[in-house]
């Protein structure tokens, strides 16, 4: 003879399926997703990334990009290099940069916000930068992709970034990338005190940003809760 699924049984299927209603739910808000890019725009021009052995000159490139009307969790930047020179790769380095007012990089400093990994730009071609730990974008804000050679190696370390005077770009609504790239002067790897400049050419740097939804808090708060009843409603019945 049948017998009827008891109260404890419902309730943990219940919230099993609540579970994986959830999940599927948030699981595509997650994904990475190409939030801006002009990667494929023509290539007029390049700067370089650079540090030079005999007089221990060099120069850090940077260029902007501006996040849209949310929040989200930055994945990796992608930009485009026209080659690279120090089989080492050792003194290259990728950063995420804050932005600090309507004239940076002419205003600047910019603040170093965390170090990006990847690999050293040898032979040229797409390289992808990823943060080191969770970094959340905010809304509305201008950040600064960094690229410096600060660590002195034995071989002269150049890597030229391309630029584009191609100013369109795809993705997502309200995000952007900088019209013209910056630099800065270093020397014997330590960046100058002098303020950033433009580039002579005004070209922009070729690059693309990812990133992933943060998942709201309203509706953590609602999964919390409703998980919550169903446990409590639970504990009655078995007391």
């Amino acid at each position: 003879m049948k017998t009827l699924p008891s109260l404890n049984y419902s309730l943990e299927v219940g919230a099993l399926r609540a579970l994986a209603v959830v999940s599927l739910f948030l699981a595509p808000a997650l994904q990475a997703a190409v939030m801006v890019s002009n990667l494929a725009n023509t290539i007029v021009f390049y700067d370089q990334v650079e540090y030079r052995v005999n007089t221990g000159a060099g120069q850090m490139v940077a260029n902007d990009f501006t996040t849209g009307g949310s929040s989200m969790s930055l994945d990796g930047i992608r930009v485009n290099f026209a080659g690279g020179s120090d089989p080492s790769g050792v003194g290259f380095k990728a950063a995420l940069f804050s932005d600090q007012g309507p004239l940076a990089p002419l205003g600047g400093p910019l603040t170093s916000l965390m170090n990006l990994t990847g690999a050293s730009p040898i032979g040229g071609g797409l390289f992808s930068y990823t943060p080191l730990s969770s970094y959340i974008l905010a809304a509305n804000t201008r950040y600064w992709a960094v690229f410096s050679a600060l660590v002195p190696s034995s071989n002269d370390e150049l890597f030229p970034i391309t630029n584009t005077m191609d100013y369109s770009e795809t993705g997502a609504l309200g995000w952007s990338i900088g019209d013209h790239t910056a630099l800065l002067s270093v020397t014997n790897g330590i960046p100058d005190t002098g303020t950033w400049t433009y580039n002579a050419s005004g070209a922009g740097m070729m690059m693309e940003v990812s990133a992933s939804s943060v998942p709201e808090p309203s509706k953590m708060i609602l999964l919390a809760c409703g998980l919550g009843i169903m446990l409590m409603g639970r504990r009655r019945h078995v007391l």
